[in-house]
């Protein structure tokens, strides 16, 4: 019976060969990897009071990252650097600041929706005079809501006596949620906040010469990293589509629109 002599080894240059081929098929693999991932999803930052209406339009899509905040904190978000491509806000002062500054592009500045003021209570509470004695207010100093607020107050038009102690929201939603709470008996909110299902009750109406009209701008962030996505995102908002949607929540559409 004949031996088997063992195989040869491969030489060094047959080994190197092998080693080069499988590190080409590890590169090509993680290449194909990265482009399935596809781009990074865009940032929107939105004034809380838009938030449910936003969610409903783009929130399902995973290519979005919806942001709801105050609209200070976002303008104060923006020039910290916080990655957003898309910004929409409760008033046009933040906007028209932002745009100065070169943190928005001021050509993609729109107007999104137009909104109210009125002063609301909870269903279940009674409305007559004097019944309520804790009103909530946003901070005017902060949110664009306390300031509609002061204005409509100073103006000396409201109807209705307001109660003898405030507390004050950090964010228009905040306000809405002392109310739904009951831990107020009365607040201002935007007519938005206090429409059909809201379980809230509108005591009235307060006028819109009082304070400033109540609009919401968008624009896309500059160093946004797809401006061509982020500004066809922003139309979006403004299609007739999305026009439907923000009537539907109480929301009007701005001069024009």
């Amino acid at each position: 019976m004949r031996a088997r002599t063992p195989s040869k080894p491969p030489d060094a240059a047959v080994r190197a060969g092998r080693l080069l081929s499988l590190l080409v098929a590890l590169a090509a693999g993680a290449a194909a990897g990265c482009g399935e991932a596809g781009p990074p999803p865009l940032r929107v930052g939105v004034a809380s009071s838009l938030g449910g209406v936003v969610d409903t339009l783009i929130g399902g899509d995973e290519r979005v990252e919806v942001v709801a905040a105050s609209s200070g904190r976002l303008a104060a978000q923006t020039r910290a650097g916080a990655g957003f491509d898309v910004l929409v806000l409760a008033g046009t002062e933040r906007m028209e600041r932002l745009a100065e500054e070169g943190r928005v592009l001021p050509a993609t500045v729109r107007e999104v929706a137009d909104n109210r003021l009125v002063l609301a209570a909870r269903r279940a509470d009674p409305t007559r005079p004097g019944a309520h004695r804790v009103l909530a207010v946003a901070e005017p100093a902060t949110v664009p809501l306390g300031r509609y607020t002061r204005q409509a107050i100073a103006s000396g038009r409201l109807r209705t006596p307001l109660p003898p102690a405030v507390v004050y929201g950090a964010s228009a939603a905040q306000v809405a949620a002392f109310l739904r709470a009951g831990e107020v008996d009365l607040a201002f909110l935007y007519a938005s906040d206090a429409g059909p299902g809201s379980g809230l009750l509108v005591v009235e109406e307060v006028a819109g010469d009082a304070h400033e009209a109540i609009a919401y701008p968008g624009a896309v962030v500059a160093g946004a990293a797809d401006p061509a996505r982020a500004a066809a995102l922003l139309g979006s908002l403004t299609d007739g589509r999305g026009r439907a949607a923000f009537r539907a929540a109480g929301f009007s559409d701005p001069p024009g629109g």
